[in-house]
């Protein structure tokens, strides 16, 4: 699961295993596997580092890293 923030600034977790594909731009648009397309402020290259440090962080249980740089407080999830 990874931060990004929604236009109007809010930020929402998203599973990063459904996105699809990218689109940037002024904003960039996220495709998830599901259908829905998400805008956020995040650019292409954020949102890629932000999965791979989710990544490196599940995948490498005796590594000590601290993953969440936002202290998310009423967000709005994506179901799976």
């Amino acid at each position: 699961m990874i931060t990004v923030s929604k236009i109007n600034s809010q930020k929402i977790v998203i599973n990063c295993e459904l996105i699809e594909s990218l689109e940037g731009g002024v904003d960039t648009v996220i495709t998830l596997s599901t259908g829905k397309k998400l805008v956020v402020m995040d650019s292409p290259v954020e949102i890629i580092e932000k999965v791979i440090t989710f990544r490196r962080a599940i995948n490498s249980p005796g590594l000590d890293v601290h993953f969440s740089p936002y202290a998310v407080e009423e967000t709005e999830t994506v179901p799976e």
